[in-house]
């Protein structure tokens, strides 16, 4: 079973480490710099476990969540 990871981080070497940190584990990685657009991979690709950054650029990485609410 692959298991959707969704790395929400404005800091592009903290995400790429994340990313490929968790990709060498076996999840299937998907990676956003904005809430914008984690909620619009979000909504391309169910997602089983989100990680986000709580300050990002456009809105707070809570607000990710709570607005996608089961769906994400």
């Amino acid at each position: 079973m692959t298991i959707n990871v969704l790395v929400v981080e404005n800091d592009d070497d903290v995400r790429h480490l994340l990313g490929v940190r968790l990709q060498k584990r076996g999840y299937q990685i998907v990676t956003a710099e904005t809430g914008t657009a984690a909620i619009e991979a979000a909504q391309a690709k169910p997602m089983d476990v989100v990680i986000t950054e709580l300050l990002l650029p456009d809105m707070d990485g809570l607000s990710i969540v709570v607005r996608r609410g089961s769906s994400i």
